[in-house]
């Protein structure tokens, strides 16, 4: 019992905590004096099993308005009703595919026989399906240049193993780029540019000076001079 007792009456030792809250630090030798004061605490890294994980999944249901669920079911699930362009092409030619129209290489009348009513709509389609091909040859020009440079290098390094590395434009440094698309495409060649206004020139006064029978007749100073003209002038 007597052990029991001295157990019991024995006070927990509390350990000092370093309290470093109003310590004013300014210059490197007293930081490094603070330092040496903080203890060395050796902890072992606490190793949490995956087996003591444990994930509270809560139940995050909510209940939709009444009036919005209408809206949705109405609009097929959008929130916001899309604007509808109209469509720019004829009513007679919308039963024809445009694109199978820029396909070909031949003129469009000669593939149909649907034409529009009016002479402005006609043409009006003829520069669609001029638009439609143009686009046909830049995007067939485009994987030609990139069959062509695809911005990936394939280099052999020492120890024989091919590395793929992707090329850096040298014009903008970006990758994937080969310097033509940073060049169509730079910002400089779409500032507003400011028009210069030439100012005209003033027209020289031409009152003291007249022409009389092949000689020139000048005034200085309010006295006539008379200049006979010389036999090499035109």
């Amino acid at each position: 019992m007597s052990k029991l007792d001295d157990l019991l009456a024995k006070k927990k030792t509390v350990v000092p905590v370093l309290d470093l809250s109003r310590s004013n630090i300014q210059s490197t030798e007293e930081f490094k004096r603070v330092m040496e004061k903080v203890p060395d605490y050796k902890m072992r890294p606490i190793k949490v099993r995956a087996e003591e994980i444990k994930i509270r999944e809560k139940d995050y249901s909510f209940k939709m308005p009444k009036k919005e669920m209408r809206k949705l079911l109405k609009s097929n699930g959008e929130r916001e009703t899309l604007y509808t362009y109209a469509d720019p092409i004829p009513g007679e030619m919308k039963d024809v595919v445009l694109m199978e129209l820029c396909a070909v290489p031949i003129d469009w009348k000669m593939l149909t026989t649907l034409r529009p009513k009016s002479k402005q709509e006609e043409e009006y389609f003829s520069r669609m399906v001029e638009m439609g091909k143009l686009e046909l040859k830049t995007e067939a020009k485009d994987r030609r240049e990139f069959a062509l440079n695809n911005c990936i290098k394939k280099i052999k390094n020492k120890s024989g193993i091919v590395e793929t590395r992707l090329v850096t434009c040298e014009s903008c440094g970006e990758e994937m780029c080969w310097g033509k698309s940073c060049g169509d495409f730079n910002y400089d060649l779409y500032i507003r540019v400011e028009t210069k206004v030439i100012k005209p020139k003033p027209l020289a006064a031409s009152s003291n000076k007249t022409k009389l029978n092949g000689r020139k007749k000048s005034t200085i100073g309010g006295a006539k001079i008379k200049v006979k003209k010389s036999a090499n002038s035109k």
